[in-house]
């Protein structure tokens, strides 16, 4: 077993022992949760060993006991880590435990708060959040803050998993043609949406800064960025463009690069293509 696993479980032991009750006595309380069947703990041992199991039921008794953004904000940081401490870092170097994870993804593990899933071809095991159950916690604490976190995540990415600290996954304005490129959907209307979602919950966010500030940078960067290839056709993809230049929250970082790459549209700069909705298009083909 690493060492992470047990600096992981002694942090969740030190943050269960040291919350504190915030929420009104008049709020209705979560309800008492389902343990998980023994169907599913056998599920867990197929995959984890006994200290690797002890981090996960640790790691659950604090979803469990959420009571406040704060609380939330700090078990969704464990989340993001509780993979990197307990799963294989790539399947494929041994072939035994690639014969032992094919079936992870997916697998009923009856885990608070997350799902089996995998990443690089399935090459490498995550877990990826159960929103709903994510959801159902956030609404049971004072305060709307981590309500919107969570439903950004949910519509910011097409399917979010957790991985080195972090929870990531292909950008819900990004269509996939292949397994490591696409094309991306600039001109729908996403990209505005979800930029003046992230920096409106960033104005008055104490608790997911990190997490909003890496969606912010990843999603001007598909808009704005080096690679400009969009699905779009060029006057939706100006449009859009527009759009976003009206958002006040705008660095002017931001504006500059949004003016660039209108600049590049005019000028039918062939670094930026549009209608790349096939593989027609180098950029959107791999």
């Amino acid at each position: 077993p690493r060492p992470l696993i047990f600096l992981l479980l002694a942090a969740i032991v030190a943050g269960c022992a040291s919350e504190t009750d915030t929420r009104d006595p008049e709020d209705v309380s979560r309800p008492e949760p389902d343990p998980p069947t023994q169907a599913q703990l056998d599920a867990r041992s197929q995959y984890l060993s006994g200290e690797q199991l002890e981090v996960v039921a640790a790691f659950e008794a604090r979803f469990h006991a959420i009571d406040s953004q704060e609380a939330l904000a700090d078990v969704f940081e464990q989340a993001t880590v509780l993979g990197d401490s307990v799963l294989p870092p790539d399947n494929a170097v041994d072939f035994e435990v690639m014969e032992q994870f094919q079936s992870f993804p997916g697998a009923d593990l009856g885990i608070a708060g997350l799902e089996a899933s995998c990443v690089a071809e399935c090459t490498v095991s995550v877990f990826a959040p159960d929103l709903e159950a994510w959801r159902n916690a956030a609404a049971f604490t004072a305060g709307d803050e981590d309500d919107a976190f969570i439903e950004l995540v949910a519509d910011n990415y097409g399917y979010p998993f957790f991985s080195d600290g972090r929870v990531t996954g292909w950008g819900s304005y990004f269509e996939r043609t292949w397994d490591y490129g696409g094309y991306s959907l600039l001109g729908s209307g996403t990209h505005r949406d979800l930029l003046g979602r992230i920096d409106s919950l960033s104005a008055g966010s104490n608790h997911f800064d990190g997490y909003l500030s890496e969606m912010r940078n990843a999603l001007m960067d598909d808009a704005a960025g080096w690679r400009g290839c969009y699905g779009a056709d060029t006057p939706e993809v100006e449009t859009e463009l527009r759009d976003m230049l009206e958002l006040t929250s705008l660095t002017p970082e931001d504006r500059n690069a949004i003016n660039a790459r209108l600049a590049a549209l005019a000028a039918g700069d062939a670094a930026v293509e549009t209608g790349c909705r096939d593989l027609a298009c180098s950029c959107s083909s791999g």
